[in-house]
């Protein structure tokens, strides 16, 4: 039994293609991302200067006080 091939018609590329809108959504994703990025290094780097911050004026204050042996101790 033959059955009759179907022929399909492609679409030419132009009608096909949507470069335009994926180059638009490229850029979002881009700057969403770029955003997200700057958020959390900007989070980690407060994080850090607090801590540094801390240990720095515990050894300023150790330095600081006035201590009857001559002993630094922290």
């Amino acid at each position: 039994m033959n059955f009759p091939r179907k022929k399909f018609h492609y679409l030419p590329e132009e009608e096909f293609s949507d470069s335009n809108s994926e180059s638009g959504q490229t850029f979002i994703e881009f700057i969403l991302l770029l955003l997200i990025m700057i958020t959390l290094s900007m989070g980690m780097v407060g994080g850090f200067n607090n801590t540094v911050g801390k240990q720095w004026r515990a050894l300023v204050k150790a330095i600081s006080l006035p201590n009857s042996t001559n002993d630094f101790e922290i």
